[in-house]
């Protein structure tokens, strides 16, 4: 049984349909899964397309979600579990509970203990596609030599309801590869609980070769990756500093820095890093209900009267308004 509900908001429930069938334009059909949709309308079509498979105690769900408005997705965990969560495309906000907040960047990874209870990520408009990886008994084999991996298990993560976010690592051409042979499995036969689980064995072994060799190995990483993985984990720097943070550490000029983004957005540098520091913003007085001082403060700006600015010119309305931004 996968462990995980994904549920549309309230505001949907007058319009949801559940069928069996993958929507004509999904990118990512995996045939040997399991499906769900959950399709319902507001100003679009939106849908939470759940694909999902169990092996030897073990699951793997490939999540789709596309959205037309602001959404809150509420996540339904039945019993704790440890995961592996791959963001393959979309940047979103999650709460944890117990935990805090969960940046979910594209191209970037974490293990992450997830407390039984309900959950909720806040979406942008926009398609999303995740991996969820249930690592099973190959994980606890490197707790013994990994205390970060232990704590994990023991859900003893240091990032609590204060607030500090996740840390996340970046894809490299081996995450992609298995992302890809998880993809591409065959339909059911005598082999697949075998092969689904030495895909899942790789998975744990690199996750661990990327946590102690990787600034002795880097190559195969996206500067792409490798960027989204250092944002997520910076959010709450102000813009200015982050981008002179991300120079020194990849010793990257600003022109060439300026010409990688473009690849991936057509916006500029500094008004992609605002648009998401402001969906961030929406996160903490939507879903963690902080005060507009509080977040102002979180996020490093002088004062609220600036980020109340600011925020009032991305949304058109004022922080006091956020909650009607967003289908809840």
């Amino acid at each position: 049984m996968i462990p995980l509900e994904f549920i549309p908001p309230k505001s949907a429930y007058y319009s949801i349909q559940k069928s069996t069938a993958i929507p004509a334009d999904q990118e990512f059909a995996i045939q040997l899964a399991k499906v769900q949709l959950l399709e319902w309308k507001f100003s679009g079509v939106n849908y939470i397309l759940q694909q999902a498979y169990n092996t030897e105690g073990s699951f793997v769900v490939f999540l789709t979600v596309q959205i037309s408005d602001y959404t809150i997705i509420k996540v339904k965990c039945n019993r704790a579990i440890t995961v592996f969560q791959y963001t393959i495309k979309g940047n979103s906000f999650g709460y944890l509970k117990g935990h805090g907040c969960l940046p979910l960047f594209h191209d970037t990874y974490t293990l992450q203990y997830i407390p039984e209870g309900a959950h909720q990520v806040l979406f942008a408009p926009g398609t999303f596609h995740y991996l969820y990886l249930d690592p099973g008994p190959a994980i606890t084999s490197l707790s013994s030599v990994d205390e970060g991996i232990k704590k994990v298990l023991l859900g003893l993560n240091d990032f609590q309801e204060a607030g500090s976010l996740a840390e996340r690592l970046p894809f490299d051409q081996k995450v992609l590869f298995l992302i890809s042979k998880l993809k591409s499995l065959a339909p059911d036969n005598v082999y697949s609980p075998f092969t689904i689980r030495t895909i899942i064995n790789e998975f744990v072994l690199h996750y661990y070769e990327q946590l102690h060799y990787e600034k002795s190995n880097p190559e195969g990483t996206k500067l792409i990756a490798e960027l989204n993985a250092f944002i997520a984990n910076n959010i709450e720097l102000p813009v200015p500093e982050l981008i002179t943070r991300i120079k020194k550490l990849f010793f990257i000029s600003g022109k060439h820095l300026r010409t990688q983004w473009k690849k991936i957005d057509l916006k500029n540098l500094r008004d992609s890093f605002n648009q998401l520091r402001m969906h961030f913003a929406l996160y903490l007085l939507v879903i963690e209900k902080l005060t507009i001082s509080e977040v102002a403060h979180r996020l490093n700006y002088a004062d609220q009267y600036n980020f109340s600015k600011l925020f009032s010119r991305f949304y058109k309305v004022s922080p006091k308004m956020a909650k009607t931004l967003v289908k809840i």
